[in-house]
């Protein structure tokens, strides 16, 4: 096979995408770091655990 063979086949395959583009929700600079600040929050409001003998070195 040729390599315009493969190259219309895969463009009929899969249009003009390259394989390296983001997600949806991480398609702007705003949605990505709405996606960094969510964990982070959620992770704030969580109470921390005070260390004990049985968990210490856990």
């Amino acid at each position: 096979m040729s390599y315009g063979y493969m190259k219309k086949k895969e463009e009929r395959k899969y249009g003009n995408r390259r394989g390296d583009e983001l997600p949806e929700e991480l398609s702007t600079r705003g949605k990505r770091l709405e996606a960094i600040k969510k964990p982070r929050l959620n992770s704030k409001l969580k109470p921390k655990q005070k260390p004990n003998k049985n968990n210490a070195y856990q």
